[in-house]
Formats: C-alpha cells, structure tokens, sequence
C-alpha cells in the first residue's frame, strides 16, 4: 500500500511576509527579514549607551549567528524583558523568536504588548501576522482598520489590510484595498501582488498572470511577484516556466518559505531528494518546527532509502505537531515494510485511524490492520502428546 506524503500546492502558502528581528531607531520603520550585522561600524554606532545591556548584546548576537540560535536569544531577550520591561527591542525580538520557534499564542502576547503604543507599525505587522497565522481574522481587521484611519495612505498597511480580508473570504473588502492602494500609487508592487492573488484564488490564472507583469515591469526582482507568476504558471500547467520563476524568487529572497516549500515539492515530484532537502533544511534553519519543512525534510530522506532517518523526522514532527496523519502514516509505513516491525505498525497504523477523520470504509489501511492483526496473534500449539513412562528395570537387567 503507498500513501505518500506531498506538500500541498497552493496559493494560500503565499502570505503576508514575516516580521523581521528588530533594533531600536524610530517607530514606523519596518526591518528586513535577516538581524544586521553586530559586529559593523554602521550597527554600532547606532546602539545608545543605554542599549549596551549584556543580554541585550547577548540576544542580538545569537540573532545575528547562522543559523540564528533562537532559543538562546529568546533567553536574553526575556531577561532584558525582566530587567527593563519597558525595552521595546527585547520585546519584538522575543516575539519573534516565539514566532519561528512555533510559539504563537507567547509571540502574539509580546506583539500585542508592544503595539499597545501608537503608530508602531512594525509591531502592529507582526501582530497582525500572528493573528492570521492563528485564524483569528476580526481582531487582525479591527487592528489593521483601526491604524490605516490615521494613515489612510499607508501602502504597506493598506496591502496587509487587503490580505486580512481575503483570508478571512471578504473579497470585495480585499479588492478596495487594493484600489485606493493603486490610486495612491499605480507603481505598488503589494497592490499588485494582492490583485494577482484575489485572481488566483477565483482560479483566473491569465488575469493573475496579467497583472503580476504589470508589478514586475516596474519590479522585476521583487521576490512574491516572481512566485505569484510561478503559481500563475503552474496553475495553467506551465511547469517549466513555474520552476523558473520560483527559483528567481527564491533566489531574490533566501526567507521566501512559500518559495522553498513549493520547490522542495517539485523537487520530490521529480525524485530529486537532494535539491528537495536543500530548499527544506534551509526553512528548518530559520523555522526550526515549521510542519512542512518537517514532511518534507523526512520525505527526502524517505525517498533517499534513509528509513531510519526518516523515521526519526516523521517522529519528531508527530513529537512537536500533535497528531499528525500524514507523519503517522509514514511511520507505519516505514515500521511495516522497512524496518521489520509489524506489531509497532500496526499500532502506528490504528493511531493513523483515530487522526485521520473521514475515510471511506474500502479505505485500505484497513485491510492492513486486519493483515497486521493476523499476524500479531499468538500461534496456538497442539496440545502435546502424553509422555510414557517406561517400565522400572528389574534388578539383574543390564541397561
């Protein structure tokens, strides 16, 4: 039996982009998606005195490693936190390593503290990131609407405001966003990329294509208009020219999750587990729990042969996720036909059962258990035959 584990492709992988580390210098201004480097004249120069706290120096240098070592500055960052509450920079950069670390409901806490003060965007945008991560769309519209009144012309603002109602289904809202954002700007790479999306989502892919190269003549190397056009050719079975594009932006953009979600898929739809690892292991470097990173991850080395190695990957996305069907599922798999273990998949297999909601009763896992069942049973012996006893020797007999 083969259930193999796939990435879905899909348009919904292409959100609003992450917050990024912060430094202190001025509310309103939004970071890039990688800390600076601590080490330079240009950072240091720009850290006051009254900044130089050890764990602040100490968080931003764990930022600042590659891979970031997150959970060592969430520490420092959470000490600083202790020992000046009011220190904004720690605050965010907790939050955002709360945030790659998986820990959402912590992370939206630190972002909601710190959009608290007026006309912090950064931290109203990782709040709001946070939220649609969550699902919780009303209270991500009421803080996006709220700030876009006292800045109506806020572009970025106004395409996060757009995303907000096309994940929670209110187009028409979503496309008014879009509007006034061109009207300001008929130049706008994210009213663009928010159009394309809306056409995408309506499986429209030539108006998506449509307008994503209206957004790319004027910028050719903006990373999520390069994948919208990838998902725009995909959609209308350009697989060639999909690759193509997703490879640009990820190219453009290293952070680009969707991008390297959707290639590490390709990748494994073409049996080539070493490129699909490359684009999986580089989201796991700064998404350390991220669910598909995880799948995938495990896939390609699933497709590798590397059984045990893949066991251990599926293992611990069950571990860190919960139960995951899709991650059960291949551990029984692996036990059943791999590795020699039929009483540990067939448990792994009824766990598959409980997780895994509506399957069809001709489902065929379910002839697996009865198979695994089968043999799980002890064997009955026959009874065994009565001993005899032989006769007592008389005396003179020899033996």
């Amino acid at each position: 039996m083969t259930r193999f584990v796939l990435l879905p492709l899909c348009v919904a992988a292409a959100t609003m982009s992450c917050p990024g580390p912060s430094q202190e210098g001025g509310r309103g201004k939004t970071t890039a998606g990688a800390p600076r480097d601590v080490t330079s004249k240009e950072f240091n120069k720009s850290v006051s005195a009254a900044d130089n706290d050890i764990n602040l120096t100490k968080g931003r240098a764990a930022l600042s490693r590659k891979p970031p070592d997150l959970q060592g500055a969430l520490i420092a960052f959470e000490q600083a936190l202790r020992t000046q509450p009011p220190k904004r920079e720690a605050r965010l950069n907790a939050a955002f390593c709360l945030l790659r670390l998986g820990r959402l409901g912590e992370a939206e806490a630190h972002y909601r503290a710190a959009a608290a003060t007026p006309g912090d965007r950064e931290a109203l945008f990782g709040w709001v990131d946070v939220l649609l991560r969550l699902g919780r769309f009303e209270p991500a519209e009421r803080a996006i609407s709220s700030y876009l009144k006292a800045h109506p012309a806020d572009l970025q603002a106004l395409s996060v405001s757009s995303e907000v109602h096309r994940r929670s289904g209110a187009k028409d809202l979503a496309l008014k966003r879009v509007q006034q954002a061109l009207t300001l700007d008929r130049r706008d790479p994210g009213a663009h990329l928010m159009f394309a999306r809306l056409y995408l989502d309506q499986k429209d892919a030539r108006t998506a294509l449509m307008i994503v190269n209206r957004g790319l003549a004027h910028h050719p190397r903006h990373a999520e208009l390069l994948l919208a056009r990838g998902l725009a050719w995909h959609a209308l079975g350009e697989m060639g020219r999909a690759v193509m594009d997703i490879e640009a932006a990820v190219n453009a953009d290293g952070d680009l999750v969707a991008g390297r979600l959707l290639l590490g898929k390709v990748y494994v739809d073409n049996l080539d587990f070493d490129g699909a690892r490359r684009h999986f292991d580089a989201v796991l470097k700064s998404w350390p729990t991220h669910k598909e990173a995880m799948l995938g991850h495990a896939r390609a080395l699933f497709g590798k042969k590397r059984f045990k190695d893949a066991l251990s990957g599926y293992l611990a996305a069950v571990q860190t996720h919960g139960h995951e069907p899709r991650a059960i599922f291949q551990i029984a798999k692996i036990y059943q036909e791999h590795l020699d273990s039929p009483k540990k998949a067939l448990a792994y297999y009824k766990r598959f059962v409980k997780a895994q909601t509506g399957l069809p009763k001709d489902d065929p896992v379910f002839a697996t258990i009865k198979m695994l069942e089968s043999m799980s049973r002890p064997k009955v012996r026959p009874p065994a035959a009565p001993r005899t006893v032989a006769p007592p020797r008389r005396g003179g007999d020899r033996p």
